[in-house]
């Protein structure tokens, strides 16, 4: 405003220098008339702007302090709202902790009568203290653990009643069970006594003047099974591995034997059985046969003209003209004298169906 008030000082005395300025020119009368009255009315008005720069300088002042107390007051507020602010928190936590204390009073019961003995303080802490570790190990409150503890009480319930159906059904199966092993034992001894008498009486016809054993075991790993033992005619005990490959051959058909007098099947097929056999040990093994034949039949495979000769009904394979192979089959006509008499071979007779050669 000063500045202001100084710049129209200075052009009104430019305009009265103008004014003032001596001269006869008749064309500038008219402008200085006019400079004349500005100035005049710049003399008039110059005291006024003067008085107004200084009121506008004072209310600049006044403004400026009216902005600092308005900041002040700013401040003072914001100061009583966090003093508010503190106080509220202050009164809540109070009040949470007045609850809490409620909620401990009431859990500890009335206070003591005046009498009454108070509980040890050191053991009290004590108590405390395992609580607290008690507590610390359960862990964060769940609250989800109501419904839970529910769910599981049903899953629980649950799972004993299977758990019953299931002892139940163990129990009876472990009573069929027992029934089936104490079948399957009285069977099986049953059986194993006959077959165990038939392996001896096979033994004594495939090795006269020897003898066979079948013993029942139970190995070192619990495994049950059965020892064979045979002893041939003048000769010591020893292990199977031990014997000739005639011995060994003998033995197991004398297995099969004997299995096959005790539970004698439709038929029985056996392909080449004596061919480690001499002529002596397979005209025995050849009587055993013919006995079994009385009950059961037999198809033999074999190259052994002893074999052939006992057989009641022949299969062959020949070769034919050209190379081609021909099935040929008979049937022997016997005649039988005496059951305890060979069978004699009288003629060959072709089977319809069959090819001759």
């Amino acid at each position: 405003a000063r500045a202001h008030a100084a710049e129209a000082a200075a052009r009104l005395e430019s305009t009265r220098a103008v004014a003032e300025e001596p001269g006869d020119t008749p064309d500038l009368e008219p402008h200085r008339r006019v400079a004349r009255a500005l100035a005049a009315a710049g003399a008039a008005l110059l005291p006024a702007a003067e008085r107004a720069a200084g009121l506008l300088g004072q209310a600049v002042e006044a403004a400026r302090g009216v902005e600092g107390a308005v900041a002040a007051a700013d401040r003072a507020v914001e100061a009583a709202e966090r003093t508010a602010g503190r106080s509220a928190s202050a009164a809540h936590t109070a009040e949470v902790e007045a609850a809490v204390a409620a909620e401990r009073a009431a859990e500890a019961g009335p206070p003591p009568a005046a009498d009454e003995d108070l509980p040890d303080s050191d053991a009290a802490a004590v108590e405390l203290a395992e609580l607290e570790r008690r507590r610390d190990v359960i862990g964060a409150v769940n609250p989800l653990a109501a419904a839970e503890r529910d769910e599981l009480s049903e899953r629980e319930a649950d799972m004993g009643a299977q758990i019953a159906d299931l002892e139940e059904a163990g129990e009876r199966l472990r009573a069929y069970l027992g029934e089936l092993d104490a079948a399957v034992a009285e069977g099986f001894d049953s059986l194993f006594g006959a077959f165990r008498d038939r392996f001896t009486e096979v033994c004594g016809l495939l090795f006269p003047g020897g003898e066979g054993r079948l013993r029942a075991v139970v190995g070192d790993d619990g495994e049950a099974g059965i020892e064979v033992e045979v002893v041939p005619a003048g000769k010591r005990p020893r292990s199977l591995s031990l014997m000739s490959g005639g011995e060994r051959s003998l033995v197991a058909l004398a297995f099969c034997m004997a299995l096959a007098m005790a539970r004698p099947a439709p038929f029985y097929l056996l392909d080449e059985v004596e061919a480690a056999l001499d002529d002596v040990n397979l005209r025995r093994f050849l009587a055993v046969v013919k006995r079994l034949a009385e009950r059961t039949q037999f198809v033999l495979i074999t190259h052994q003209q002893p074999t052939v000769e006992i057989a009641d009904t022949i299969f062959g394979v020949t070769m034919g003209a050209e190379g081609v192979s021909q099935i040929v089959a008979r049937r022997l006509k016997r005649d039988v004298e005496g059951p305890a008499r060979p069978y004699v071979r009288r003629a060959l007779h072709a089977i319809p169906g069959g090819l001759s050669g």
